[in-house]
């Protein structure tokens, strides 16, 4: 029997040929475009979370530098029915005081309260107890005077029945006050922002919805235009709760809607908390966007106003004291 004798490199050979078939080049391209694509991915999330971690830096040091802004996507707005302007402030028979930091749509008159002679003329009825100061202009020529010069005109007024502890004293400045709206109503005013409602717990607000309540139904028994009414609130009418590192959250608090239930629009009065304004600026965020709040603040405290402005607020009502 005849051996034929075997090539060395044969073996070689094969295992080479074996190699070449094992090796796609679709799936080499495969293999490379799904290793490209994952370093393509982890090289793209590095970059974006630099990205986040300097914008987190730098948000941090803005802040703590008091350079923040307002965040105007902190909440859904809900619609008011009042136009959003800023107001500044004119005494009786005086000139309205122009700003360096506000366009001016509106002008803010103080018309007191019921208890002290009042600012401006209104015909009172016979036996009302109030009385009128000596030299008061008349309203319903003043509203004409600005409204001749193209302002809104938003009377500011003082409410003090629902703080009277005697119930009989309650009724009858209640009844004054009643009277004063239609009056207010009948000298054209556009606006009426009341200052002095107590609130904040449930009894509170109970009394105050029922007294706004009865404001609207006397507004549209009088035969004018209808005045916007709206509410001041105090920062602490918003505070809900209290965080770990003792941050008040201006939020969770049921008072500000149960009052925007029942009137046009409600304002943050600012006035009075000096170098506290920023803090509270910052924490208000959420309900100044939610609840499309004006800011109430005092013309001889122009810091309030200047602190608004610089951190992106607007809606601001200037206002005397």
């Amino acid at each position: 029997m005849a051996f034929s004798k075997r090539n060395p490199g044969d073996r070689y050979a094969r295992r080479a040929l074996r190699r070449g078939a094992l090796k796609d080049p679709r799936k080499t391209r495969q293999t490379v475009l799904i290793i490209s694509g994952a370093l393509v991915v982890v090289i793209l999330a590095l970059i974006w979370g630099n990205h986040l971690k300097a914008e987190s830096d730098a948000r941090r040091a803005a802040e703590e530098a008091g350079e923040w802004l307002l965040d105007e996507n902190a909440a859904t707005p809900i619609p008011v029915a009042v136009p959003a302007i800023n107001a500044g402030y004119a005494p009786p028979s005086g000139k309205m005081a122009n700003s360096d930091k506000l366009k001016l749509q509106a002008v803010t008159f103080d018309l007191g309260s019921c208890t002290s002679a009042l600012p401006y003329s209104v015909s009172l009825p016979e036996g009302s107890g109030m009385s009128i100061a000596d030299g008061a202009p008349e309203l319903a020529s003043e509203v004409r005077r600005f409204k001749n010069a193209g302002l809104r005109v938003i009377c500011v007024f003082t409410v003090t029945s629902l703080s009277a502890t005697d119930m009989t004293e309650r009724t009858l400045r209640q009844g004054q006050e009643m009277t004063l709206f239609s009056l207010f109503a009948k000298a054209g005013v556009d606006e009426i922002l009341l200052l002095g409602l107590p609130v904040g717990n449930d009894s509170l607000d109970t009394a105050a919805t029922k007294y706004l309540m009865e404001i609207e139904t006397l507004l549209a028994s009088v035969p004018t235009t209808v005045p916007a009414v709206g509410v001041a609130l105090y920062p602490a009418a918003f505070a809900g709760e209290v965080s770990e590192d003792g941050t008040i959250l201006y939020a969770g608090s049921l008072t500000p809607g149960r009052m925007l239930a029942v009137c046009d629009y409600v304002t943050l009065d600012l006035r009075g908390l000096g170098t506290q304004v920023d803090t509270v600026l910052q924490g208000m965020q959420y309900a100044y966007v939610r609840y499309n709040l004006r800011l109430l603040t005092a013309q001889t405290q122009p810091e309030l106003t200047d602190a608004a402005v610089s951190h992106g607020f607007s809606r601001i009502l200037e206002f005397g004291k």
